[in-house]
């Protein structure tokens, strides 16, 4: 699925716990925030509202792609990273005012039959997670390496 067809549609992902986030982080203009779960872009559309810049990063193409259109408007006061959260330790200290971490999946991720997150469709066994498959991530996490999957998919 490709972003200008995310554009077209209602929601991508209603973020949760907005008010949470932003009572917590208290964002302001000159404040810099790591967004290192970008999904749809919601909670970082909320920090960049209050003058803050933020860099997000998501391991899902598909979602960078739907953000980065979605967040155009606040120009170079946001910019997007194909980058994993578990990179966070690459960091360098003191380098933001706050790290944002949703962790989870969206529901855009099950409601798209495409993305094959869900069973619920029929559709194959595909997870469609950046180059990562849903077969892979089992495979590798079943034979006993773990290969970075902190989760299994099933």
């Amino acid at each position: 699925m490709n972003g200008e067809k995310l554009l077209k549609e209602a929601s991508y992902h209603e973020p949760v716990l907005v008010c949470e986030v932003v009572e917590v982080l208290q964002p302001a203009p000159g404040k810099c925030y790591l967004d290192a779960t970008l999904g749809g872009g919601g909670h970082s559309e909320v920090l960049l509202n209050a003058g803050a810049r933020v860099l997000g990063w998501d391991r899902d193409p598909v979602a960078i792609s739907f953000a980065s259109k979605r967040l155009m408007r606040f120009g170079d006061r946001f910019s997007a990273q194909k980058r994993n959260f578990s990179q966070i330790d690459e960091l360098p200290e003191n380098g933001f005012d706050g790290v944002l971490l949703d962790l989870g999946v969206s529901s855009h991720q099950f409601d798209t039959p495409e993305r094959g997150f869900s069973f619920r469709f029929g559709c194959g066994f595909g997870y469609a997670h950046g180059s990562v498959t849903r077969a892979t991530a089992i495979s590798t996490f079943t034979s006993g390496n773990g290969g970075g999957y902190g989760f299994l998919v099933a």
